[in-house]
C-alpha cells in the first residue's frame, strides 16, 4: 500500500506467533521477534497497544545492566495489578522476514520483578507505522515521520 506521495506505508514485515501462550482460545496475543539493545539473541515480545511502555523479563534487564531503583519510580497499572518502576530509553530492532528491519528508539519500564516481554504503545509502537494481516500471521512495520 502506498501513501500520498507514493511512499510505502510499511517497509518490512515479520511472521508473528499467536500460539506462544497456554492453549486457551480466549487468550489471543501477537508475539514478534525483536532484538533488544546489544543482546546477542532475539527474543519474542508481545505486541500490546494497551501497554504504556515496553517491559522486559527481569533476566533480560539484568543482562543489559538495568535494575530496579527505588528512587524516582512511577506506578504502572497491569493486568496483574499496579507495579512500580523507573523509565529508561533503549533501542529495539523489529526483525524483518521480508523487507527492512526497523530500529526504534523506545521507552521502557524497569520494575522490581517481571516475567515476559512486552512491546508497548507509548514510546515505541506510537513511533512507527504498523498493520496486522491475520490471514498470513504477518506484522507489517515502517518508519513514521511527520
Amino acid at each position: 500500500m502506498l501513501m500520498d506521495g507514493g511512499q510505502p506505508f510499511t517497509t518490512g514485515n515479520c511472521q508473528y506467533q499467536d500460539d506462544l501462550v497456554a492453549q486457551d482460545p480466549t487468550n489471543s496475543k501477537l508475539f514478534i521477534a525483536v532484538k533488544i539493545d546489544n543482546l546477542d539473541s532475539p527474543v519474542f515480545a508481545m505486541v500490546d497497544t494497551g501497554a504504556p511502555y515496553c517491559v522486559f523479563d527481569s533476566e533480560i534487564l539484568d543482562a543489559l545492566g538495568y535494575s530496579f531503583e527505588r528512587d524516582n519510580t512511577i506506578e504502572m497499572s497491569t493486568r496483574i495489578g499496579s507495579i512500580r518502576g523507573t523509565i529508561h530509553r533503549i533501542q529495539i530492532t523489529l526483525l524483518a522476514n521480508e523487507g527492512e528491519s526497523l530500529d526504534v528508539d523506545s521507552t521502557f519500564f524497569v520494575p522490581e520483578k517481571w516475567r515476559g516481554n512486552i512491546i508497548g504503545y507509548m514510546g515505541c509502537l506510537q513511533r512507527i507505522r504498523f498493520a496486522v494481516d491475520p490471514s498470513k500471521n504477518t506484522f507489517h512495520f515502517g518508519k513514521w515521520s511527520q
